[in-house]
C-alpha cells in the first residue's frame, strides 16, 4: 500500500469504500499516518431514513454479513437503534449457508439492509438472495442500482464525478499545508435515489412521491 512505502508523502486516495477496514486510515474522522481522501462509505443513518420514509412503520430489518463487514455492523445496530429500528444480523461467512440464514430472517423481519460485501454478494449470490426474499414478500435496499436493477426494492449510489471533485478539494488543502492526517475522510456529497418499480408493484409498496420526483432510475 502507499502508505506503506511513502509514509513520508501526503497520499490521497479518491472512490475507497470501507477505507478504515480495509487498512487505509485508522477512522474516517482521524486517518492518521499521512493519509486521507474521499471515500465511498454512505452515512448509515441517511440509508435507513430513506428505508423509514418508504415503509414508514418499519421496526425490524435484516441484515446479511461475513467478518469482512462485523464492525460495520455494530456500529450500525446503534444508529438504527436511535431512529427506532431493530438490525437483525446473521453472519454468513459461507454462501452454502445462506438458505439457512434467510430462513431464520424471514419471519421477523420487514426489511434487508445490504452491504457491499464480494464474498458474500456475488452476482449468482445476489439473485439468490433477492428471489428468495422477494418470495416472502420481503423488501431490499440495495447496495448499489446494478442491484435494485436486479430486484432489490430501491439503493442508493454516489457520483463519482462528485467524489473526485472532493478528492481534489483534500489535495488542495495538502497543497496549501494541511496535514493530510489532519483531515477527515470525506463522504460522498451528493447520493442519487434509485428503485425498482416492478418490485414495488410486486410488494404492493407506494413509493413516496418526494422520492419518485427525484428519483435517478427507476427500473421498470
Amino acid at each position: 500500500m502507499a502508505r506503506q512505502h511513502f509514509h513520508n508523502i501526503p497520499t490521497v486516495f479518491a472512490a475507497v469504500l470501507y477505507p478504515s477496514l480495509s487498512g487505509f486510515v485508522k477512522s474516517l474522522m482521524n486517518p492518521g499516518d499521512n493519509v486521507t481522501g474521499a471515500s465511498l462509505n454512505l452515512p448509515v443513518e441517511t440509508q435507513f431514513r430513506y428505508f423509514k420514509t418508504i415503509i414508514p412503520d418499519l421496526q425490524r430489518v435484516g441484515v446479511l454479513y461475513t467478518d469482512n463487514t462485523a464492525p460495520l455492523v455494530e456500529q450500525a445496530r446503534a444508529i438504527a437503534a436511535d431512529i427506532g429500528i431493530q438490525l437483525e444480523a446473521i453472519r454468513v461467512n459461507d454462501q452454502r449457508d445462506l438458505p439457512e440464514a434467510i430462513d431464520s430472517l424471514r419471519h421477523s423481519i420487514q426489511g434487508v439492509w445490504s452491504l457491499a460485501d464480494p464474498t458474500l454478494f456475488s452476482p449468482q449470490a445476489t439473485k439468490f438472495i433477492l428471489l428468495n426474499l422477494l418470495r416472502d414478500g420481503i423488501p431490499v435496499m440495495g447496495f448499489s442500482r446494478h442491484v435494485v436493477e436486479s430486484g432489490a426494492l430501491f439503493g442508493l449510489d454516489f457520483d463519482y464525478k462528485a467524489v473526485g471533485r472532493q478528492a481534489g478539494e483534500i489535495v488542495v488543502q495538502v497543497i496549501d499545508g494541511t496535514p493530510a492526517s489532519s483531515i477527515p475522510v470525506t463522504r460522498p456529497d451528493i447520493i442519487w435515489f434509485h428503485y425498482n418499480e416492478r418490485t414495488a408493484k410486486f410488494l404492493h409498496i407506494s413509493m413516496p412521491p418526494e422520492l419518485v420526483a427525484v428519483a435517478k432510475e427507476v427500473y421498470r
